[in-house]
């Protein structure tokens, strides 16, 4: 890619709306600007004679030559990528040193292993009907990376986040099989066959998440036995430090008992404004021990990359599909207003349950 990507936001806002859309900008703005305006230029600026070049005498003598260092950056971001997502580098990466591919010597193969690590990875077997490309975005967050899936224009200068429909197409039906996997594995309680389900996309260190984290128990009080609840962990690593390893440690929870993972819940948000990044896990842990967990599995799941990766992965998943926000509900799959109070939600559930 030659010119730096238009993050085109096409969303509404809930609760929460304004720090949800300023993360999703975090995510794509931070790394992808950085490399589109500055880095690969700079590599690209530097006269090809030059990539040898590196200090021989001062405070900087013994440092990478130029070309070295450009492989090392590439480098680095492969490897996270390799670690996260399964992602192969174009070539061998190298040895330990991270220096990056002995092969890669000249300025034009140094500036194009730098490009490929930047650029989001792109379907170009078929356009669709808009004839733009499929394509995702990989953002470097706490977690791993984070899959933003999309489309691009031809020339690479535009993305759009999600995926187009027809405006009259009833999107209900694909939006919840795009959520499905992610779904299966999300706490949830209720009705066992249920004639509505909300889903809600919150997030342990979200304000507006704590305050309408009690929203859902008189409607599933009211309607037990057509009414099913899911939580969605949908931690906003950006601006939230903490909100991931809340979420992890409450799938320990329910991983082992299922209905704890509700009084976790409550715990969480009665203690939110106490808790920070520096003791989320000592609180999780504490809380594991005091119910009687099994503390090896409990750890083994804490510490599990694949449960990081899932729940990063699924944060992802659901910003491709029009969450900006959190709290989020979707009910038998559309996007419902909750209020302020809970009360939207709770006649949207009344009202579809007359039906």
């Amino acid at each position: 890619m030659n010119k730096t990507l238009t993050i085109l936001m096409m969303s509404s806002a809930l609760a929460c709306a304004a720090h949800a859309a300023d993360a999703v900008g975090k995510m794509l703005d931070g790394p992808i600007r950085t490399a589109e305006s500055e880095i690969v230029p700079l590599v690209e600026a530097m006269p090809a004679n030059r990539f040898d070049f590196a200090p021989a005498q001062g405070e900087f003598k013994g440092v990478r030559t130029f070309g070295l260092q450009a492989r090392h950056i590439a480098t680095v971001i492969w490897e996270v990528a390799a670690s996260s997502n399964q992602e192969k580098p174009p070539v061998d990466i190298g040895g330990k040193d991270e220096n990056g591919p002995e092969s890669l010597r000249t300025k034009e193969q140094i500036v194009q292993y730098m490009k490929d690590a930047f650029a989001p990875v792109i379907d170009r077997t078929a356009k669709t009907r808009e004839g733009l490309y499929r394509a995702t975005l990989y953002q470097t967050v706490e977690g791993g990376k984070l899959p933003l899936e999309g489309e691009i224009d031809p020339a690479g200068s535009v993305f759009f986040i999600g995926h187009f429909v027809p405006i009259t197409a009833d999107y209900r039906a694909s939006r919840l099989k795009a959520f499905e996997h992610f779904l299966s594995l999300s706490p949830s309680t209720g009705a066992a066959k249920p004639e509505v389900t909300v889903i809600e996309f919150s997030d342990f260190e979200c304000p507006s998440c704590q305050r309408a984290s009690g929203w859902m128990k008189p409607i599933l009080e009211a309607h037990p036995d057509k009414v099913r609840y899911i939580r969605y962990d949908t931690p906003l690593v950006t601006i939230h430090p903490w909100a991931l390893a809340a979420a992890i440690a409450g799938r320990a929870v329910w991983h082992q008992k299922p209905d704890l993972f509700w009084k976790y819940k409550e715990q969480i948000y009665a203690n939110q404004e106490k808790l920070s990044a520096f003791t989320i896990h000592e609180f999780a842990r504490g809380f594991a021990t005091d119910h009687d967990l099994d503390m090896k599995k409990y750890d083994a799941d804490v510490q599990s990359p694949e449960l990081r990766t899932e729940l990063v992965n699924g944060s992802g998943n659901a910003f491709t599909n029009d969450v900006r926000a959190t709290p989020t509900y979707i009910v038998n799959g559309t996007f419902v207003e909750a209020g302020s109070d809970g009360k939207g939600l709770a006649d949207y559930v009344n009202a579809a349950l007359k039906k």
